[in-house]
């Protein structure tokens, strides 16, 4: 691949190759748009976004975290107000906040597989550290910590009704 221009969809499928090797597979709950997770009600979750180019050849990999329970998506979605809407992710944070994805979220085409590792590592570590069972998103939520950031960086702006409601939903979990 050396000195060419990828497409999209050939940087996504090393990629998607090197998250399902880590345990990570493309999922889509409730109506969400399509997120890396594992199937568990609780899961941390990666959304790929924009892939930019560099004038030197580089590419920028972009894309969120956080974390989603499935209970309350399938409750969320099947809400007669939300009924046929997009459902978008409830807690979200651009991976360019976390300065340790942000410095290995370039790539570029000569060493394509082995800077795709080096980003998949670091997301992986960061996923991993996220909660991953009901009582784990609780103290989570309860520390207002996520990712040692605070949990209202999560909100998003388009967000925030769901997102209160989420704290919410997990205020009462056991």
């Amino acid at each position: 691949m050396n000195g060419q221009i990828l497409t999209h969809k050939q940087i996504f499928s090393v990629f998607a190759g090197a998250m399902l090797e880590k345990g990570w597979s493309q999922h889509s709950f409730s109506g969400l748009p399509k997120i890396f997770s594992k199937r568990e009600v609780v899961t941390p979750y990666y959304c790929a976004g924009q892939l930019h180019r560099t004038g030197d050849g580089w590419y920028t990999l972009g894309g969120g975290i956080g974390v989603i329970h499935q209970e309350f998506e399938e409750t969320w979605a099947a809400r007669t107000e939300n009924r046929g809407q997009q459902s978008l992710l409830t807690s979200h944070l651009l991976i360019c906040n976390i300065k340790h994805l942000m410095h290995v979220s370039y790539v570029r085409p000569e060493t394509l597989a082995q800077d795709m590792d080096r980003f998949v590592n670091v997301l992986d570590e960061v996923l991993a550290g996220m909660p991953q069972s009901e009582s784990a998103l609780k103290e989570a939520f309860n520390a207002q910590q996520l990712c040692g950031r605070p949990i209202s960086t999560f909100s998003g702006w388009s967000q925030r009704q769901k997102f209160a409601e989420f704290q919410q939903f997990i205020s009462r979990l056991p």
